[in-house]
């Protein structure tokens, strides 16, 4: 008779995480995270104390490995504030088992689509100038971020939709733009959550990634005109020719 011993309760490390220069603590904060971050979208919310608890850890040392993690953008942390607006409860905690983006701080940087860069890729600034209002740019950004990704729902979702419209709109970026960008995102990492502040950290990055790979536009021969090539018949009265694009024939009468 074969017996088979339940599995005790177990967090999994990614080897990237594991190869890289982070410290020892920081491993072990990650792990207790991953212990109780929800399965289906990474997030959970555990108190310093309760993580220091956990992996024996004072909460000093607690909150330095939560600060360098995000450094390796193995998290990313959202402050999380009380229904009634008196104070900050724990943090929202959203676990990175792939990140799209590895930062070495300092180091090159290899990213997935080949080559390596010394670049940073945050939102680059320009003259304001000439922009359009602010406010209103702000406000069709916001609708976007709800239609691309999702609509906020709880106090703390509303303030990092808003933080990351207002951001995008002081580079007069544009809702088209966003949805290039998340467009752009899902297509190379399907099962990866995009998150607003995600989007708005690699906005220049995701930016270059959708002009490479950006999709083909189906030509409209009404405004772009036809394209007409030879379509090899002939008789003694023309040759014909269609457009490559739509079919339409076109006769040249033969003199």
């Amino acid at each position: 008779m074969k017996i088979v011993s339940e599995l005790p309760h177990f967090s999994i490390v990614p080897e990237w995480l594991i190869e890289s220069k982070i410290s020892d603590n920081a491993i072990r904060v990650y792990a207790t995270l991953c212990r109780y971050a929800d399965k289906y979208d990474g997030t959970c919310y555990p108190s310093i104390q309760t993580i220091g608890k956990r992996c024996h850890k004072s909460s000093s040392t607690v909150k330095r490995a939560i600060k360098e993690l995000e450094q390796y953008n193995a998290i990313e942390v959202q402050p999380r504030y009380l229904d009634n607006g008196n104070g900050q409860t724990s943090n929202l905690y959203l676990i990175k088992y792939n990140p799209a983006f590895k930062f070495d701080m300092g180091a090159k940087v290899k990213n997935d689509m080949g080559g390596s860069s010394n670049m940073t890729h945050k939102l680059k600034s320009i003259n304001q100038s000439h922009l359009i209002s602010e406010k209103t740019n702000k406000g069709e950004i916001y609708l976007a971020l709800q239609e691309h990704l999702w609509k906020p729902k709880t106090k703390n979702e509303i303030s990092s939709f808003n933080k990351v419209a207002k951001d995008l709109a002081e580079v007069n970026a544009t809702s088209e733009q966003v949805k290039d960008r998340v467009y752009i995102y899902k297509k190379k990492w399907p099962n990866m959550t995009l998150t607003p502040f995600a989007l708005s950290k690699n906005w220049t990055l995701l930016g270059e990634m959708y002009e490479t790979n950006k999709p083909v536009k189906p030509r409209n021969c009404t405004t772009d005109g036809h394209e007409f090539i030879d379509s090899g018949f002939e008789n003694n009265e023309y040759k014909l020719f269609i457009c490559r694009f739509c079919t339409e024939e076109k006769k040249e009468i033969l003199e």
